[in-house]
């Protein structure tokens, strides 16, 4: 199949939107699918360059006031990178043309078959949810309008609408659009270390060692729950535990000691950074992700790859990236240091509980959630649209 990637960047870059879709179309070219890559050249974002003039106006009315607007959904912006990408994809030799934006997938769909695949979802009424993490937290009227109104145009023009987790799919649905929905799950965005991690993990190792090594994972440190992190490495100290917390992905002022290690920003671009984290994931016990709000919530995927079970809130997003009771544990959005700690203390307190849930973790990784089996969905979704197989 000949498939074009559109996006605001270069979809080779592995630094952009997490990586995720630079493993996805990775893994798509070693399924022996055709690459091509689009975005657009007049307009950055960021920096900004070639906006409109309304649009760069709007933009900074909102940040002078301390609020977000996602420039690259201004239906302004949409409709000048919309030209620019419907010239430059004319000449193309092409089946499908693949975005992980909406304002792209409205903008550069055409005669051919356009798929919008992504965790960019807000539901068509109601205020959007007020959690740290969430990324229009605060949004202003103004905001919301763009959003929705750029959601609704790609979920009436694609010809399919891939969303990857529960809560997302159900937010598409409440537009009631013309494109076909389809649920396919995100795959972690690492290599695969094999099995071999996973068969060396045990609670024995945990206790000929003499501690717990916890991980967290984020650029955000308040989005993604750190403080709770903290808290719940605290609690498990009082219940008897020795805990060692390793942060890695940011650096939170005033955060550091003897029970903690800041490893910082990973470049997952550098070898050196890559090898840091692949390093973390082999050598740590377990992964504290108390985030509040997860389009999808990857880390705790690929903490599944090295069987490292994961303790995270059961919030919007996560309840896909991680199964309660088998690859870890889902508590309240509102759990607090405690309540992580009680749920994690029965991993090491009860015979089996742990070694199990690494078991778990593994499998869920290597059965259902990774790219090649998440690509080859995909490749099915598409091949079963009646406009491909009209084509074809």
């Amino acid at each position: 199949m000949k498939i074009v990637f559109a996006a605001w960047y270069d979809g080779r870059e592995v630094g952009r939107g997490s990586g995720t879709f630079f493993h996805l179309t990775r893994e798509l070219e070693r399924q022996g699918h055709d690459l091509s890559y689009l975005w657009p050249r007049r307009i950055a974002i960021p920096p900004g360059t070639g906006l409109p003039l309304a649009s760069r106006a709007v933009h900074r009315a909102h940040k002078t006031f301390g609020k977000s607007y996602p420039v690259y959904l201004d239906p302004l912006v949409i409709r000048r990178a919309g030209r620019e990408l419907r010239e430059r994809l004319a000449p193309l030799d092409h089946d499908v043309v693949l975005t992980n934006d909406p304002g792209i997938a409205a903008a550069a769909a055409s005669s051919a078959t356009t798929v919008y695949y992504s965790d960019l979802m807000v539901g068509a009424r109601g205020p959007f949810l007020e959690t740290p993490g969430s990324w229009l937290r605060g949004a202003s009227p103004v905001t919301m309008w763009a959003v929705r109104r750029s959601i609704r145009r790609t979920l009436d023009r694609v010809a399919l609408a891939v969303l990857p987790a529960k809560w997302s799919l159900a937010a598409a649905r409440s537009y009631h659009g013309r494109a076909p929905l389809a649920l396919i799950p995100f795959g972690a965005n690492t290599a695969d270390p094999g099995p071999e991690p996973a068969r060396t993990r045990s609670l024995e190792r945990i206790r000929a060692k003499g501690r717990i090594d916890a991980l967290f994972v984020g650029k955000s440190w308040l989005g993604k729950g750190g403080p709770v992190a903290m808290d719940t490495c605290a609690a498990l100290r009082e219940r008897g535990h020795k805990v060692h917390l390793h942060i890695a992905g940011c650096r939170p002022p005033g955060i550091g000691g003897e029970t903690t290690t800041v490893h910082g920003f990973l470049d997952m671009r550098e070898e050196e950074d890559r090898a840091e984290l692949d390093r973390l994931y082999r050598d740590c016990d377990l992964l504290l992700f108390p985030s509040t709000y997860e389009g999808f919530g990857i880390a705790p995927l690929e903490a599944a790859a090295y069987g490292m079970p994961t303790a995270g809130a059961g919030a919007i997003g996560l309840d896909t990236s991680i199964r309660h009771g088998l690859s870890g544990a889902l508590l309240p959005a509102e759990a607090n240091g405690e309540d992580y700690a009680e749920a994690i203390d029965t991993w090491f307190r009860e015979p089996r509980v742990y070694d199990e849930l690494v078991e778990g973790a593994r499998a869920l990784f290597a059965e259902e959630l990774n790219w090649s089996r998440s690509a080859h969905l995909l490749i099915e979704a598409i091949e079963g649209l009646d406009a491909f197989r009209r084509e074809a």
